[in-house]
C-alpha cells in the first residue's frame, strides 16, 4: 500500500494538514463514505506500517480480501485529498473569497451584506503587503464585483470601480505577460527552448509610453526591468533590477522572488564563465541575500547547482569558514541521490584552495561517476592538483583521458564542452611551458599571455591567471 499515490501524497502533508484533512474527511458535506472515513483513519494512524490486508479489514471490517473493493475506497479518498487541497489553496486567497461571495450573493438578489463585505474586502487589499500579478488579478475581479453593485444602485451614474477595474487589468496583463516573457528568455537561453513572444512589443511600447502611471506599480517595474535585463544581458541592468529588488522585494511573493534572483545568479554565472571574477563576490552576496530572504530552498531541498555556486563562491573568494558553515548547515537539504557526490566534490574543491592536496585527491577518489559533470569537473580538479605537484606522468595521462572524455560526452552542453576543453588545452601548455628553461619562458611566455586572455569560454580562468603570474615571478 506504500507504493500508492495516496500514501506519497500524504506524506507530504504537515501534521497539521493531517489533522485538518482527517476532520475534512469526517465533515458530511465533503464526504458521507463511512468506508472512505475508515481507511482515512486507518491511514493516518498506521502510517508507518501499512498493508493492504489490514487496510480491506478496518475499512470492510471484514477478512475476505479483495483488492479491487479495496482500490475502489483508496481511489475515492485520494480524489478527497484532492479536494482538500484545492479548498486549502482557495482559503489562501482571502480577496477572491470575497469577491465570489459578492458574486453569489448578487446572483440570489440578497444586497444587503453586501456593504459589510466590501468593507472587508477593502481592508485585505489595504492590508496585503505583495503587489503580484496574482494580487492584480484578483483586485480586477474586485472591482468587477463593485462596478456591478454600483450599476444595480444607480445606473445613471459614472462609477470609478469600473476605472479601476480597467486600471489592474492592465497592471495584470503587463505584468504577467513581462514575468512570462522573462522565463521564456530564461529557459530559451538554459534549456534552448524555442518561443514566440507574442504581444511582448505593444506590452513594452505601451509600458513606455505611460511609464509614468505604472511607476504606481513596483512589482511591475521590476519585471519590465527584468526582462530588458535578460534581454540585454547588460551589468547596468543587472545593477537596476538588483536595486529595485532590493527597494521592493517584499512586494513579490517568495516564488516569484526567487526566479528572479535565481535570473541574477545565471547572469552572475555567466559573467565567471567569461572571466569576469569579481562576479564572484555578487554571487556570494546573492546567496546570503537567499538565506536572508528564506528563498534558498524549494520544497524543502537545495539544488545540486545551487549548492556548488555558492560554495564555489565562497571558496574563490577565501570566505573558507563561511563555506564551511554553509556546507555544514545545507549538506542535508540536498536530494540523498545528490548529497554524497556533491558533498564530497566541494569539500574537494575547498581543500585544494586551502593547498591540502592529499586531502583533495582523498575526496575525489569516493565520488561515484553517476553523472557527466562528476566525471569532467572532479578530473579538472585532480589535474590541478598535478599541476601545483609537478606529477608529470600523472598530468599528461589525465589530459589524453579528459580530451577523450570531452569528445565522447553529449550529455554536456556545447558551451560547457568548450569552456572544460579550453581549460585542459590551456593548463596543458601552461605546464609545458613551466617545464621550459627560463629564457625559453621568456621567449614564450607572452604569446601565452595573449591566448589565455583571449580565450572564451574558459573553466577556472583566474586559477590559470594565477598560475600564469607565479610563473611571471621566477622571471
Amino acid at each position: 500500500m506504500n507504493n500508492t499515490f495516496l500514501i506519497e501524497l500524504l506524506e507530504k502533508f504537515s501534521k497539521q494538514e493531517l489533522q485538518h484533512f482527517r476532520a475534512f474527511a469526517h465533515t458530511d458535506y465533503f464526504n458521507t463514505s463511512e468506508k472512505v472515513r475508515r481507511l482515512c483513519d486507518y491511514v493516518l494512524k498506521e502510517k508507518n506500517s501499512l498493508s493492504k490486508q489490514h487496510a480491506y479489514e478496518a475499512v470492510f471490517q471484514s477478512v475476505d480480501y479483495k483488492e479491487l473493493r479495496l482500490n475502489n475506497v483508496i481511489s475515492d479518498l485520494l480524489q478527497l485529498a484532492y479536494r482538500f487541497l484545492v479548498q486549502q489553496h482557495i482559503e489562501g486567497y482571502q480577496l477572491k473569497q470575497q469577491s465570489y461571495l459578492m458574486e453569489a450573493l448578487m446572483e440570489r438578489n440578497l444586497h444587503r451584506p453586501l456593504p459589510r463585505i466590501i468593507k472587508k474586502a477593502t481592508q485585505v487589499i489595504n492590508r496585503t503587503s505583495t503587489q503580484s500579478h496574482q494580487f492584480f488579478q484578483d483586485s480586477y475581479a474586485f472591482y468587477e464585483q463593485l462596478d456591478r453593485f454600483a450599476l444595480i444602485h444607480d445606473q445613471r451614474s459614472s462609477d470609478a470601480n469600473l476605472q479601476k477595474m480597467s486600471d489592474t487589468l492592465d497592471a495584470y496583463y503587463l505584468c504577467n505577460k513581462f514575468r512570462i516573457a522573462c522565463e521564456m528568455v530564461n529557459r530559451s537561453a538554459v534549456l534552448n527552448g524555442a518561443y514566440e513572444f507574442h504581444f511582448i512589443a505593444a506590452a513594452l511600447e505601451e509600458y513606455e509610453r505611460s511609464s509614468a502611471h505604472y511607476q504606481s506599480y513596483p512589482s511591475l517595474q521590476i519585471y519590465y526591468q527584468a526582462y530588458q535585463f535578460l534581454t540585454q544581458a547588460s551589468q547596468k541592468g543587472y545593477v537596476t533590477l538588483k536595486n529595485l529588488l532590493q527597494e521592493h522585494a517584499s512586494l513579490l511573493p517568495q516564488a516569484e522572488r526567487r526566479h528572479l534572483y535565481t535570473y541574477m545568479l545565471n547572469f552572475s554565472v555567466r559573467q565567471i564563465n567569461f572571466g569576469r571574477s569579481e562576479y564572484y563576490q555578487e554571487l556570494l552576496e546573492l546567496f546570503k541575500v537567499l538565506i536572508e530572504q528564506n528563498l534558498l530552498l524549494q520544497h524543502g531541498y537545495l539544488t545540486m547547482w545551487s549548492f556548488i555556486n555558492a560554495t564555489t563562491a565562497g571558496i574563490r573568494l577565501g570566505a573558507y569558514q563561511w563555506t564551511e558553515a554553509f556546507i555544514k548547515r545545507y549538506q542535508h537539504k540536498l536530494k540523498t541521490e545528490e548529497r554524497q557526490n556533491t558533498i564530497d566534490h566541494q569539500l574537494a574543491a575547498l581543500y585544494f584552495a586551502k593547498g591540502d592536496f592529499s586531502k583533495t585527491l582523498q575526496l575525489l577518489q569516493k565520488i561515484e561517476f553517476n553523472d557527466v559533470f562528476y566525471q569532467a569537473s572532479t578530473r579538472i580538479i585532480q589535474l590541478k592538483v598535478f599541476y601545483e605537484l609537478e606529477e608529470t606522468e600523472p598530468f599528461y595521462a589525465l589530459v589524453k583521458s579528459l580530451k577523450n572524455l570531452l569528445r565522447r560526452k553529449r550529455q554536456l552542453n556545447e558551451y560547457h564542452r568548450l569552456s572544460y576543453t579550453n581549460f585542459v588545452r590551456t593548463v596543458k601548455r601552461l605546464l609545458d611551458l613551466k617545464l621550459k628553461p627560463l629564457y625559453q619562458i621568456r621567449a614564450k611566455h607572452l604569446i601565452f599571455q595573449e591566448k589565455l586572455e583571449a580565450l572564451e569560454p574558459l573553466n577556472n580562468k583566474e586559477w590559470l591567471r594565477r598560475k600564469y603570474e607565479e610563473l611571471m615571478e621566477r622571471i
